[in-house]
């Protein structure tokens, strides 16, 4: 019976790990951009895809996103078609690019821009 006290304890300390917003092994977690919301959702989709951006992924920006094309290059360029309509709504300055078509993410995009690397 002395090993119930045990349990007890284990379990509210896990209760306590859960509640102070820190991961199973201590981490405190990042928190996601808009981004990354986007960039989990595109990866995710099936068939022909492809995926357009303007801005900065870590700020303000305007996206393109399709999915269920006939082909690559459909997508492509619906993809861009939907990014330049976003990008005049919210008046970005930067052209939109193509991030990746189906599963091939586009190096000489991520080396044109600052801070990332190819």
């Amino acid at each position: 019976m002395k090993a119930l006290p045990t349990i007890g304890v284990i379990v509210s300390l896990m209760f306590t790990g859960c509640t102070l917003g820190v991961d199973t092994i201590g981490l405190k977690l990042a928190k996601r951009t808009r981004f990354d919301i986007v960039w989990d959702r595109y990866s995710r989709l099936p068939g022909s895809k492809a995926f357009a951006l303007a801005g900065d992924p870590a700020g303000i920006n305007a996206t393109g996103l399709v999915y269920g094309m006939s082909s690559g290059e459909e997508a492509g360029q619906k993809a861009l078609d939907y990014c330049e309509e976003q990008r005049t709504v919210r008046r970005i300055e930067d052209p939109c690019a193509l991030l990746a078509v189906d599963d091939n993410v586009i190096a000489a995009w991520l080396s044109a821009k600052p801070g990332r690397g190819a």
